[in-house]
């Protein structure tokens, strides 16, 4: 019995570069896949959230980049839907670590502003001063989505701050704010340089 062996046209040395080819296309692809995965789901910082109640997710920002980012989240529903004790056991589960929560009147609230917007300032050193402004030019970056009472519960999130141009890092705390009513909720998380 006689066997043929088949050469490909180009020779032994071009299926060899067809294999390598196909490697590094799937290499390339499967890497790009999980930057993906990372970028858009709850491995990014505060990321998790995005899988917290997600048919009720209003609206949503995230802006991270590799020095840093910010995020926040706004839920709404017609029923009472955010139970705090959930809500908190929700972000220790995903390893943010929770203070005791601190209610806010809705004329508390009110004073949360920069300009004409309406924002969330816990992030820059809030007074509390009805006169409070402060001129970091992110404030508007996180806007104010609860307008009544509210109560915020304050979390280590594990990651950092960094202040631009310094060594100076601090913890970068991620805010979890429900209405009194508890049928709306945000979450406000800023990390790294800012």
């Amino acid at each position: 019995m006689l066997i043929q062996a088949r050469v490909a046209p180009g020779g032994p040395q071009l299926m060899h570069n067809v294999m390598r080819t196909r490697t590094r296309t799937r290499l390339f692809a499967h890497a790009t896949l999980g930057a993906i995965l990372v970028s858009c789901t709850g491995m990014s910082p505060a990321g998790f959230w995005l899988t917290y109640r997600e048919d009720l997710v209003v609206n949503e920002h995230s802006n991270q980049g590799p020095w840093g980012g910010r995020r926040w989240i706004h839920w709404k529903s017609v029923e009472p839907m955010f139970d705090l004790a959930d809500v908190i056991r929700f972000a220790e589960n995903h390893g943010w670590e929770c203070e005791e929560s601190e209610e806010y009147s809705a004329g508390q609230i009110a004073t949360w502003v920069w300009g004409d917007t309406s924002v969330f300032p816990l992030f820059y050193g809030f007074t509390g001063d009805p006169g409070w402004k402060h001129s970091h030019p992110y404030n508007t970056d996180f806007p104010r989505h609860i307008d009544g009472e509210a109560i915020v519960v304050r979390c280590d999130s594990g990651w950092i701050r960094v202040r631009p141009g310094t060594d100076q890092e601090s913890t970068a705390f991620g805010y979890i704010v429900t209405s009194r009513d508890r049928r709306r909720m945000a979450v406000y998380h800023l990390w790294g340089e800012a």
